[in-house]
């Protein structure tokens, strides 16, 4: 942070008094909710380029003296950000911040705000890529009007909403105008891009934008590079459509299956909890599907899948093996119904979890290793 106080010329009509410069380096938000599996909430979007030793955030502010009054001016700048929103952790940030600005109270008589006058401020885009993760809907909340909780019908993956940078002149009424400003044509721009977002970023929908896009890379690009540089352009632009194009076709497919994967796997946890027999089952044969210990490459992977597989299998074994307790407590007919209980669950469904799971890890170590940036999403994204 660098803050400057400048001596006044005796032959200009207007002169800078101070300016103030504020550059963020990394900023990042963590999730420390228990029942979150992701990580940070908010943090610098990996997948986009960035030139080395450029900040997160960089905030110009500066006061110059007319002839007349003093005049603000302010800069700011962010770069393109990524949220990784759980549904806990969004209704825990809601229910703080409501809680918050119920308790604050501005006084009526102090109005300190209108000495500032904006002369000018400039506000960079912003670029933000959203994944959200949906648990529960709550009925009753829409049916009272509560339309927002339609958004947890389904998570979404890489919803991208771009908002306009911003150009203001002269705000005289401090930074509540300031603020209001800001926020009235930023808030109109994201409703009317959230739906077109939030499809995109639903599971179907999700697979067919990278499909289109990868087939979109493999005109343009080429198209793109001859306008630039001419033949040599052309070569070098069909190598990296060609790139991108097989790129998109199989994340577009990959991340198709593993949707269809986990869609399976949290159906067969489901079973195996409610056949199991209640005095055997436990925290870890409860467990809730999540995407922990993500491999970093395709040999982490088949270690991942083997672990997950032998786990699954032991477990199965545990399952089978019924206390005497049950035999004491509910005799012999009360024991077979355990054991009968037992069975599909050990003999089938455990079995599947293991190897939807498996699945699940191996295809996500081989996306790791063909894509460099997907490890350091999964990093900021994921719970260690």
């Amino acid at each position: 942070m660098l803050y400057d106080i400048f001596n006044a010329p005796l032959d200009e009509l207007a002169y800078p008094l101070w300016r103030l410069e504020l550059s963020v380096q990394d900023l990042s938000v963590e999730d420390h909710i228990p029942e979150s599996t992701w990580h940070k909430f908010l943090c610098y979007n990996t997948k986009m380029t960035r030139f080395k030793g450029s900040s997160m955030l960089s905030v110009l502010l500066e006061q110059c003296q007319s002839s007349t009054e003093i005049l603000s001016r302010l800069k700011v700048r962010v770069l393109p950000l990524r949220f990784h929103v759980d549904q806990d952790a969004l209704e825990f940030m809601m229910k703080f911040l409501s809680g918050v600005s119920s308790q604050m109270e501005v006084p009526q008589s102090s109005k300190p705000n209108q000495d500032w006058i904006f002369e000018k401020v400039e506000l960079s885009p912003l670029r933000m890529e959203i994944d959200y993760k949906a648990k529960n809907i709550s009925l009753q909340e829409v049916r009272d009007g509560n339309w927002m909780h339609l958004i947890n019908l389904a998570s979404i993956q890489e919803m991208a909403i771009n908002l306009s940078a911003l150009r203001l002149d002269n705000i005289r009424g401090g930074w509540s105008e300031l603020s209001e400003t800001i926020i009235g044509p930023w808030t109109s721009e994201f409703l009317r891009k959230a739906p077109i977002g939030w499809l995109t970023g639903l599971g179907l929908f999700h697979s067919i934008r990278l499909v289109g896009k990868g087939m979109a890379d493999l005109v343009y690009t080429p198209y793109e590079g001859y306008t630039r540089s001419g033949s040599s352009g052309l070569v070098q632009g069909l190598t990296e459509g060609t790139r991108s194009f097989a790129k998109n076709i199989f994340d577009g497919a990959t991340d198709l299956g593993l949707r269809v994967i986990r869609s399976t796997q949290t159906v067969l946890e489901r079973a195996g909890t409610t056949f199991s027999p209640t005095e055997i089952s436990s925290p870890a044969s409860r467990r809730r599907s999540g995407s922990h210990g993500r491999p970093g490459n395709a040999t982490e992977g088949l270690e991942h899948a083997f672990q997950s597989v032998s786990k699954n299998f032991a477990e199965a074994a545990n399952t089978i093996i019924i206390p005497l307790d049950v035999y004491r407590k509910r005799g012999v007919s009360g024991y077979i119904t355990q054991v009968l209980r037992a069975v599909p669950v050990a003999m089938l469904i455990k079995p599947m979890i293991g190897a939807t799971e498996g699945v699940t890890k191996v295809v996500q170590g081989v996306r790791t290793s063909l894509d460099p940036t997907e490890k350091n999403d999964n990093e900021s994204k994921y719970k260690k």
